[in-house]
């Protein structure tokens, strides 16, 4: 992200909650009380992509059923290798209403040691993203399922105010590694991003590149199929677009005035 704030590199691909956090930067912008990203506020976005899905994650027998189980297990935190993962933890707690102190913490540097000290009974519960080879391994080694954040109305209310950028998202069972029944995930946005001084002729270049062609992104990964030309443009974007990015949109007629103040917002937030 600061090779992309200084301009050495001419695109990135970041997730939305990154992103809010290191635009905003620290001293606007914390989220369980920390947010050790570097300020990088010459990040434009260029195009919302697809949703990240994280799950929380349990043995298979476990008598774990929903969030509200695990007050008093042992759960896995810290993450300080994989800051993101911190947050994925702190907000499924905060959909159900609850804070680190309701459980005990299982330090891990990262998300797959998280699923490895489950698999190894030091802990009980987990998380990892949806479908990822992790899972499988461990699938495979004890047997897992996913188990639900709160995602009634109250619930998502919470996991938004807490994380800005998460919302929830149902799986439906049997669609997915480890998802049994219905079950319900934090998602958030993975985006194209660019520095603030990339040229208008090459971001409108790129985009129009990805637009035209959109329908062939799907046979390289499966997150591609919602990488759709419908999801390109959200207010609820935790960073400003680029202007080339905005030219491009409106010469579609998918950028209206509900995104105009979105934008405005956003450059607030960095005047």
């Amino acid at each position: 992200m600061p090779l992309i704030n200084s301009g050495e590199l001419d695109f990135g691909i970041n997730n939305f909650v990154d992103m809010a956090l290191a635009f905003q930067g620290p001293e606007r912008l914390k989220i369980g009380g920390q947010n050790p990203f570097p300020h990088i506020p010459n990040v434009r976005l260029v195009m919302r992509g697809s949703p990240f899905l994280v799950g929380l994650l349990v043995r298979k027998d476990s008598p774990i059923k929903t969030i509200y189980d695990i007050k008093g297990k042992r759960i896995t935190g810290e993450y300080p290798a994989q800051l993101a993962v911190w947050y994925n933890m702190f907000g499924a707690l905060a959909s159900a209403g609850l804070t680190w102190k309701d459980a005990k913490v299982v330090a891990v540097p990262a998300a797959n040691e998280g699923v490895d000290a489950l698999v190894q009974g030091r802990a009980d519960v987990t998380q990892h993203a949806l479908n990822s080879a992790k899972i499988r391994e461990a699938d495979s080694a004890i047997g897992v399922r996913h188990i639900s954040i709160d995602c009634s109305l109250e619930g998502e209310k919470r996991l938004r105010r807490a994380v800005p950028g998460y919302y929830p998202r149902v799986v439906k069972a049997g669609t997915a590694l480890a998802v049994v029944e219905d079950t319900c995930f934090t998602a958030y946005d993975i985006c194209l991003t660019s520095p603030k001084v990339a040229t208008d002729a090459v971001v409108v270049t790129v985009l129009k590149a990805v637009w035209d062609n959109i329908e062939k992104l799907p046979p390289f990964h499966p997150a591609f199929i919602e990488w759709t030309r419908e999801r390109a443009v959200d207010p609820d974007a935790t960073l400003p677009y680029h202007p080339g990015a905005i030219q491009f949109f409106k010469e579609r007629g998918v950028w209206s005035a509900r995104m105009d103040e979105a934008q405005k917002k956003l450059l607030a937030m960095n005047p």
